[in-house]
């Protein structure tokens, strides 16, 4: 009788098929949103999902919508704060270089704002 080598988690149920990244994206995907997810309002856990994309927190009831498979983790809406903000330098970066309007004269030395959701 063989060993198993290797646990296969919830992609076992597609044996050999559709190959080997497929079905390690699938169990990365799967095992996230089978987690209880944090509602971003009251920070409880218990939300649910009613359709992609719905989702609704048992606690405070309120109904939103974010991601399909599973809601960002605060870590990830943080980052994408940074990202956007960084895009947001480098298009403001351009435009005041090529502007001659004097009212463009200060640049980013002025107030720079984030809003969080």
């Amino acid at each position: 009788m063989t060993s198993k080598l290797k646990k296969t988690k919830s992609a076992g149920r597609f044996g050999a098929r559709y190959g080997k990244r497929i079905r390690f994206r699938l169990v990365s995907i799967e095992s996230r949103q089978r987690l209880k997810q944090r509602c971003p309002f009251c920070k409880k856990l218990g939300v649910k999902k009613l359709s992609k994309g719905v989702w609704q927190c048992k606690k405070c009831n309120k109904k939103f919508a974010s991601d399909v498979y599973y809601l960002p983790t605060i870590h990830e809406l943080n980052l994408s704060d940074k990202i956007s903000v960084s895009d947001n330098l480098n298009i403001n970066n351009t435009k005041n270089k090529k502007s001659t309007n004097p009212k463009n004269k200060k640049g980013l030395k002025g107030k720079l704002t984030v809003k969080k959701p």
